[in-house]
C-alpha cells in the first residue's frame, strides 16, 4: 500500500499528521531574511492545503488515479487562484491555468506517493 492510500484510508479514521519543515525553517529565515518569513509561511500553507486535498481525495474517492486526479484539480486550482502569490494578478489563459495546476497537483501526489507509509500518523 502507497503512502497516499495510506493516509487517504487513515483519514477516515480520524488522520493526524505530525511535522511538516515549514515550523522548522520558518525561525532560520527569520533570522537571516526576517522580511520573508511571512510569504514562506504562506507558501508553506498553500502547499499543505494541497496536500490535503490530495490526501483527503483519496480516502473519499474511490476510483483509479487519473479520476482522482480530474477530481481534486478544479479544487486545486480554485485554492491557487486564491492564493497570495495571485494577489493583483489577472489570468489571461484559464485553460494553461488550470493545466498547470493539474501538474502541481500530480506533482504532490508523486511526492505523498513517494513518501514511507510508516510516516502516517492515525491518531487512536
Amino acid at each position: 500500500m502507497s503512502f497516499l492510500s495510506k493516509l487517504g484510508n487513515g483519514l477516515k479514521q480520524g488522520l493526524n499528521i505530525a511535522g511538516g519543515l515549514f515550523p522548522i525553517i520558518s525561525p532560520i529565515i527569520s533570522t537571516i531574511k526576517p522580511d520573508l518569513a511571512p510569504a514562506i509561511q504562506k507558501v508553506g500553507s498553500e502547499l499543505t492545503a494541497i496536500a490535503g486535498l490530495v490526501t483527503l481525495t483519496e480516502g473519499l474517492v474511490n476510483a483509479p488515479g487519473s479520476q482522482k486526479l480530474e477530481a481534486v484539480s478544479p479544487l486545486v486550482t480554485s485554492l491557487l487562484k486564491q492564493g497570495e502569490f495571485m494577489s493583483g494578478k489577472e489570468i489571461a489563459n484559464d485553460a494553461l491555468f488550470a493545466q498547470g495546476a493539474k501538474k502541481i497537483t500530480d506533482g504532490m501526489a508523486d511526492i505523498l506517493n513517494s513518501l514511507s507509509e510508516n510516516s502516517v500518523k492515525v491518531a487512536r
